[in-house]
């Protein structure tokens, strides 16, 4: 495991060694983290419990997703596309743990980022974050294993994105358009419970929900008003046929694979 660890590593080093990069990057996250947070402080101005409802929940799911989404399997597709990815296959590596490595790294350094950004942003609008965790043995069972599904669902979904350059040139933009439909339908602009119920329940069946809404409102002070087990199941259900799926991807695309030398 020492080498994986020592990729993780490496990933911190190319941080430091870009950090204006990296900085305009964490930017650009608290910019649009700012837009929902006023936004909904105006839309609940003379409804303070549900005011500080919404603001905790907002601030909870930019840590989360900052966990969750932050990736560097985006990269994978064009190693597919130009050959480097043969330098990945020639070694004494699994591509997948190489991936989920760097991934680690990523997360940990974005995660740190997003604990000063909410710390920050608590501060200048003077709401005190801490005093909305009313935390049980339950609720931290139930936060860490929906957190891991959607750790592993991000990790399987984004690599699968990538093995469209296996087939096709065209992989940023289905990668774009995910981008859009996990930010509408995985609770980042708006709590799906303030959808109507129908629309509510019927993402349910999808694997949206499970990405940032369903650890964030665990976590938060109001749980959401859904059948856990059902949600347990479809989590799980979309975790283990995304692996299945991904599986089989890679292995027809390395029958598919070819490239030129340069």
């Amino acid at each position: 495991m020492k080498k994986y660890f020592l990729i993780t590593t490496t990933l911190f080093k190319e941080y430091f060694a870009y950090r204006l990069n990296f900085v305009l990057w964490r930017l650009r996250n608290l910019i649009s983290f700012f837009i929902p947070i006023f936004l909904w402080m105006a839309v609940f101005s003379q409804n303070q419990l549900l005011k500080n409802q919404t603001l905790s929940y907002f601030l909870i799911i930019h840590l989360v997703s900052s966990l969750i989404a932050s990736t560097t399997t985006t990269d994978l597709a064009s190693q597919i596309q130009n050959g480097e990815i043969i330098n990945l296959l020639i070694k004494p590596i699994s591509i997948f743990k190489y991936y989920f490595f760097r991934d680690l790294g990523d997360k940990l350094l974005n995660f740190s980022f997003a604990i000063i950004e909410v710390v920050i942003v608590s501060f200048l609008i003077k709401f005190p974050f801490f005093s909305y965790f009313h935390l049980s043995f339950e609720k931290i069972f139930l936060f860490f294993y929906f957190l891991t599904i959607s750790l592993f669902l991000n990790f399987f979904i984004s690599i699968l994105l990538s093995f469209i350059g296996f087939v096709s040139p065209e992989v940023w933009a289905p990668r774009f358009i995910f981008m859009i439909l996990i930010q509408v339908t995985s609770g980042l602009f708006i709590p799906l419970d303030f959808l109507p119920k129908p629309v509510f329940n019927t993402l349910l069946f999808t694997p949206f929900p499970y990405f940032f809404y369903l650890p964030t409102k665990i976590i938060s002070q109001n749980n959401p008003n859904l059948n856990i087990n059902l949600a347990i199941f479809f989590s799980s259900f979309w975790l283990i046929l995304s692996y299945i799926i991904l599986k089989i991807s890679w292995r027809q695309g390395l029958k598919s694979f070819s490239f030129w030398g340069k």
